[in-house]
């Protein structure tokens, strides 16, 4: 028989973690997003925290909805009066039914699959802040490479800050896309390669990094096959702790 000191000792670190991951994703939906494409960036790390467990069509429907977005993107607090209150239950909405039980499952997945470990401190402290999403480094890697392909296309990051420029950088950035998705295509290999609309959604001008229709189809024909993909890589990946306890997180998703 255990008695309670023991079970004091026996701790889950990536259940931890997984847990101070996904506070720090509601504490972002609080403070609101500034942009569009702010705000299609968090959905993707909201997927990631999850384990892949929100509806593969939650950043379609959201994005979709202009009284939705509009409640999003903008400062919490902005505003006044009857529009602030829309606001902040536009943003309990996402929180509680959307968010909440996507937490619950994946939470219950982590603790179903991740190691327990005996603490002489009696906490998960000894750990130190890990270095991977959840302990598992094959998945935060998958995160990485899928945040990397969303910045490019959105000119958010630094080797493209303008977006896709020519034909050869759609066709890359698609090969980027698939290798983030694991393979799992949802006819973008197709429709972005070939499409006249991808083509002028992503490399005809720098506006249309913020462009509506843009974020979108990003939603539509990324995200998804994003999600899934993080749904089944959750589901496969090794738990590994880093030694190194740097105290400081390197994933940013």
């Amino acid at each position: 028989m255990i008695d309670n000191r023991d079970r004091r000792e026996l701790v889950r670190p990536a259940v931890d973690e997984l847990t101070l991951a996904q506070e720090e994703m509601f504490e972002e939906l609080e403070d609101g997003f500034d942009t569009r494409a702010d705000l299609l960036l968090w959905m993707h790390k909201a997927s990631a925290r999850t384990l892949g467990r929100v509806d593969d069509d939650w950043a379609v429907r959201v994005l979709r909805s202009r009284q939705q977005t509009a409640a999003l993107v903008g400062e919490a607090g902005g505003a006044s009066g009857e529009i602030e209150d829309l606001e902040a239950l536009e943003r309990r909405l996402q929180r509680d039914d959307e968010l909440l039980e996507a937490c619950s499952v994946s939470m219950r997945i982590m603790a179903q699959s991740s190691t327990q470990y005996a603490d002489e401190s009696g906490g998960s402290e000894e750990f130190g802040e890990q270095r991977w999403l959840a302990m598992r480094p094959a998945l935060d890697e998958l995160v990485q490479r899928q945040r990397t392909a969303l910045e490019k296309v959105l000119g958010r990051h630094p080797e493209q800050p303008r977006g896709l420029r020519d034909h050869d950088d759609l066709s890359t950035w698609v090969r980027s896309v698939l290798q983030a998705s694991r393979g799992i295509d949802g006819g973008l290999s197709h429709d972005a390669i070939w499409s006249r609309w991808w083509r002028m959604l992503t490399i005809d001008g720098d506006a249309r990094v913020e462009d509506a229709s843009l974020h979108l189809e990003l939603a539509d024909s990324v995200l998804s096959v994003f999600n899934a993909a993080l749904r089944e890589e959750a589901s496969m990946a090794e738990e590994s702790v880093d030694e190194v306890k740097s105290g400081q997180r390197t994933f940013e998703t």
